[in-house]
């Protein structure tokens, strides 16, 4: 016997991005060659379109990306994607992805801000947890940290030196060697 679902349930994945999922074959998404520009029908009649910023679960997205699944059963709506130094680069500081908050506050890992052309900068959701301010305060002790500031009132940036092991690596990273 199947369930029929007359909702669109919204679901926090990560700190980049939120799935709709339910009554997703209700949602019609516009599309301009193979980018879903909006999403728009539903059983509230809603309308995501790109550059939409929404609260869910009490975090703000902004829309800037909207993918389909394969099967189509849901939708996930993204502020970016994951650049290649969170994956390559952000390890060099050890750790594991747990331990930094990867599915639950971590944003992206950048290889320079303004003040710097090179280092690693970790930029994550502000959030009022305990456990967040305890890792606050432990990355302030890493031996390669630099500082810490907000680029805005829902953000965190912090900033580490290249660990002197990894500088190579860093070097062949930024010249795609």
């Amino acid at each position: 016997m199947a369930v029929k679902c007359n909702q669109l349930i919204y679901t926090p994945v990560n700190a980049l991005t939120f799935r709709i999922v339910g009554s997703t074959n209700l949602l019609t998404p516009e599309k301009s060659e193979y980018i879903i520009n909006s999403l728009k029908g539903g059983p509230n009649d809603i309308d995501f379109t790109l550059g939409l910023t929404i609260k869910i679960k009490g975090i703000k997205y902004k829309v800037n990306i909207i993918q389909e699944s394969k099967d189509s059963s849901y939708y996930d709506l993204s502020i970016a994607k994951r650049t290649k130094s969170s994956t390559f680069i952000m390890p060099m500081l050890s750790g594991n992805r747990k331990l930094f908050f990867w599915n639950k506050l971590f944003m992206n890992c950048f290889i320079s801000v303004p003040d710097n052309d090179t280092c690693i900068s970790l930029l994550y959701r502000w959030s009022s947890d305990p456990l967040f301010i305890k890792f606050e305060k432990a990355l302030s002790t890493f031996k390669y940290f630099r500082k810490r500031y907000d680029p805005s009132p829902d953000y965190v940036m912090f900033v580490f030196d290249i660990p002197k092991q990894y500088i190579k690596d860093f070097d062949k990273f930024l010249n795609g060697t």
